[in-house]
C-alpha cells in the first residue's frame, strides 16, 4: 500500500470529501462503513434542518466521492495507531460548521451484515431483524456464537 498518511491528513481529506457532497439543507452528514480485508460496505445520509434523515436519490448518488471516502478510511484503518486492534466499522460525522467526528467499532466479520453499521447481528433484538433484512437463521446463529 506504500506510505500511509498521517491520521490528521486523512481526517482533513475526509472532511474535504464529505464537505464536497454536503447537502444545502444538511445539519449533519454521516458516512458509515464496514471495512474488512476482503470487502467493504458503506452508506451516506444526513440530518436536514427539519430533523429528518435524508439521502441522495439514486440518480444523484455521489458514488465516486463516496468511494474516495472509503479509500481514505481503509488507509486510516491500516495506520499503526490501530495496529493492536483494527477497527472494522466506522461512522464519520461532519456538521454544517465543518466539525468532524469519527467513531470506531470492533465487530467481527461473522457478526456483520451489509447495511448494519456500528452494531453486530448479535446485538439485534428479534423485532429489529426485518429493519436490517437479517434472516432469522443468521441471527440465531450469531446468538449462539456471541
Amino acid at each position: 500500500m506504500g506510505t500511509i498518511k498521517n491520521p490528521k491528513e486523512i481526517y482533513q481529506e475526509l472532511g474535504r470529501l464529505i464537505w464536497s457532497i454536503f447537502p444545502e439543507d444538511g445539519l449533519e452528514a454521516y458516512f458509515y462503513c464496514q471495512v474488512f480485508s476482503s470487502d467493504s460496505d458503506y452508506k451516506f445520509n444526513w440530518l436536514d434542518r427539519e430533523g429528518n434523515e435524508s439521502k441522495y436519490d439514486f440518480e444523484q448518488h455521489p458514488t465516486d466521492v463516496l468511494y474516495l471516502i472509503s479509500v481514505q478510511l481503509r488507509e486510516l484503518q491500516q495506520h499503526s495507531v490501530f495496529e493492536r486492534e483494527r477497527w472494522t466499522h466506522c461512522k464519520v460525522t461532519l456538521t454544517d460548521d465543518g466539525q468532524i467526528n469519527l467513531k470506531f467499532a470492533y465487530i467481527d466479520k461473522n457478526d456483520s451484515w451489509s447495511g448494519l453499521y456500528m452494531r453486530g447481528i448479535s446485538s439485534l433484538a428479534k423485532d429489529e431483524l426485518e429493519t436490517f433484512s437479517v434472516p432469522n437463521d443468521v441471527w440465531e446463529e450469531c446468538q449462539h456464537t456471541a
